[in-house]
C-alpha cells in the first residue's frame, strides 16, 4: 500500500512504496527535480516508484524544504546543503520503514545534482537522469522559462485588454543567497558507481569521467514546453541499473 506521509523535525512529505517481495533489504529515495520540472514529470516519478516496488524495491519519493508539500516557503531556502540534508533525512527516514541498509539514489535534472552531492553511508549507487553540469547553467534555464511565461502572459493580456506588461509572472523567486549556491554548483568528478542516463547525446565536459547512455527520447527540457514528461525509454534503461 502507498503511504504518503510527512517526517522530520521541519516535515517533509514523502511518498512510501513498499517492496512487493516481503524479504526485500534495498531502498530507492528517489530526488525529483525542482520547480517546473517537477510539476511536469510528477506523475512520472510516481510511474518509476511503483515499478521499482514491483521489481522488489522499497522507494521513498519526497519534496524538499520549501517546495511541493513539504514545510516552508522557497524564500527561506538559503543554501543547497538544506536539500542535501533533506537526501540525508529521506534516506533515514526510508531505512526506518523498509529496514533495509542499502540505498539507491535516483536523480532527475537538479535532483540528481542533489543525488550526486549527497553523502550518506548507505548509498550504495547514483542513477541519475539528465544531470545539471553546473548551476549557473540552471538558473539561466530558470530565467528562461520565467522570461517565456511573462511573455506569453504579456501577449494574453494585450489580447484581452489586460494590464499584463505590468505584473510580475516570475516562478522562481529565489532569494539571493539560494541562488548564489545554486550557481556555486558543479557535477562532481570522482563519484562512484553511478549510472548517468540522457535524453540525448550529452558531451558536457563536466561527465568526461562517466560512462553515459543516451536513450534517444530526443528530449532537451525546453522551458516553453508545458507537456508532461513520459520518458518510457529513459526509465527503461534506469530499471536496467537496479
Amino acid at each position: 500500500m502507498i503511504e504518503p506521509f510527512f517526517f522530520g523535525s521541519e516535515p517533509l512529505f514523502g511518498v512510501y512504496h513498499p517492496a512487493q517481495d516481503v524479504d526485500a533489504d534495498k531502498l530507492v529515495v528517489i530526488c525529483a527535480p525542482l520547480f517546473d520540472e517537477y510539476r511536469r514529470s510528477y506523475r512520472a516519478m510516481a510511474d518509476f516508484a511503483a515499478a521499482c516496488s514491483e521489481k522488489g524495491y522499497h522507494v521513498l519519493r519526497f519534496d524538499y524544504l520549501g517546495t511541493g508539500d513539504s514545510y516552508g516557503e522557497l524564500a527561506e531556502v538559503d543554501t543547497i546543503n538544506e536539500w542535501l540534508t533533506n537526501i540525508d533525512d529521506a534516506i533515514e527516514e526510508g531505512c526506518a520503514l523498509s529496514g533495509a541498509d542499502q540505498v539507491t539514489l535516483v536523480g532527475v535534472r537538479f535532483g540528481a545534482a542533489l543525488a550526486a552531492g549527497a553523502q550518506h553511508p548507505a548509498v550504495m549507487q547514483r542513477i541519475l537522469w539528465d544531470p545539471i553540469a553546473n548551476g549557473l547553467d540552471y538558473t539561466r534555464w530558470l530565467d528562461a522559462v520565467d522570461q517565456w511565461q511573462r511573455d506569453d502572459h504579456t501577449k494574453m493580456a494585450k489580447i484581452i485588454g489586460d494590464r499584463g506588461p505590468d505584473r510580475d509572472e516570475s516562478q522562481f523567486l529565489l532569494n539571493p543567497a539560494l541562488r548564489a549556491s545554486i550557481e556555486a554548483w558543479t557535477f562532481p568528478t570522482d563519484l562512484l558507481k553511478v549510472h548517468l542516463v540522457f535524453s540525448q547525446q550529452n558531451s558536457d565536459a563536466q561527465f568526461e569521467n562517466y560512462n553515459g547512455i543516451s536513450v534517444d527520447n530526443g528530449y532537451d527540457w525546453p522551458p516553453y514546453d508545458e507537456g508532461l514528461i513520459r520518458p518510457v525509454n529513459a526509465f527503461t534503461q534506469m530499471l536496467k541499473y537496479l
